[in-house]
């Protein structure tokens, strides 16, 4: 399909491929084939069977022009996300590891949810929860004029929001375009590169900063 729009006349440079756990790496196969592609956005990439491989079958910095990530599973234990530093900018997301509210084994609340399970759905919801959590986080990102903002990280607060689902490092009141790095589209307009940390309210909305 790219092949064809490329073959119609869209420059390369031009598309922005989104893709979420496997279809990160896909973006990837495709951007290996294509040189030249614009962007591309991996939300939370798949992690088993990827997470430590050749660069030449998983999403890397490099595949395209300019790579962001977005990390929210990437538990090395149980995680479905990779945690690679994949992009040129990676989003850790409330430490990148889990998320707020969505039955943690670690969460002392986990077994009192077992009561509310009613069937596979709901089993296959908990296990996708965190891992899924990157595709509403980053729509939120596009749909609201509130800033998701990256803070750069240093080795203890980057734990302390894994440890915490980023209840302590909500701050980023002095986040500006030079300091901070948005993530959503803008992320490629700033001149950050490297790992960030987001921290997000539990619920929607998500966004913690103000417009």
């Amino acid at each position: 399909m790219v092949e064809t729009i490329i073959t119609a006349g869209t420059n390369p440079s031009n598309i922005h491929c989104i893709g979420l756990s496997l279809g990160a790496h896909v973006c990837a196969y495709v951007a290996k084939g294509i040189p030249g592609i614009g962007r591309i956005t991996g939300l939370d990439p798949a992690g088993p069977l990827f997470t430590g491989q050749a660069s030449e079958v998983r999403l890397v910095s490099g595949d395209a022009n300019f790579t962001d990530v977005i990390h929210t599973n990437g538990n090395p234990l149980w995680g479905l996300g990779t945690s690679d530093e994949d992009g040129d900018v990676n989003f850790w997301v409330n430490g990148g590891w889990d998320q707020p509210n969505c039955g943690l084994l670690i969460n002392p609340l986990f077994f009192l949810h077992l009561r509310e399970v009613k069937g596979i759905e709901d089993v296959l919801d908990m296990l996708f929860c965190s891992h899924g959590r990157s595709m509403f986080y980053y729509t939120e990102a596009l749909a609201s004029n509130c800033t998701f903002w990256g803070v750069r990280p240093n080795k203890f607060n980057i734990w302390i929001s894994r440890a915490t689902l980023g209840a302590v490092t909500k701050s980023s009141n002095n986040c500006t375009i030079e300091n901070c790095v948005p993530m959503g589209i803008d992320t490629i307009n700033a001149a950050g590169r490297g790992n960030f940390i987001v921290a997000t309210n539990y619920k929607q909305p998500y966004c913690v900063s103000q417009p």
